[in-house]
């Protein structure tokens, strides 16, 4: 009778955990990690996404923009500000509603 032991996707995927989390503890770069374990930074970046074990590779679950609403008048126009990380603003001086809400 054969022995059951764990599946090949979970061996592979328990050794990337364990190549991922060597790397976090050795101090090291991920491009001097991977040169000294013969690894491509790119494999090793494969896994910490494949695997969820970066948080910095996940896509953001919420979306960066703020929802805004207003009361749609034909032809009225507003100041529009957007302020983005950096410091760097931008001004739209006079911002269409009605157009504004076609492109939504």
């Amino acid at each position: 009778m054969k022995k059951k032991g764990p599946k090949p996707n979970q061996k592979k995927r328990r050794r990337w955990q364990q190549i991922i989390e060597q790397w976090r503890k050795s101090g090291l770069s991920r491009r001097e990690f991977c040169k000294r374990r013969g690894i491509s930074p790119n494999t090793l970046d494969y896994y910490r996404y494949k695997l969820n074990l970066d948080p910095q590779t996940k896509a953001p679950k919420t979306s960066p923009f703020i929802k805004v609403e207003g009361v749609s008048v034909p032809g009225a126009t507003v100041r529009a500000f957007v302020h983005l990380p950096g410091g760097i603003s931008v001004e739209i001086p006079e911002l269409d509603l009605s157009l504004l809400k076609k492109l939504a």
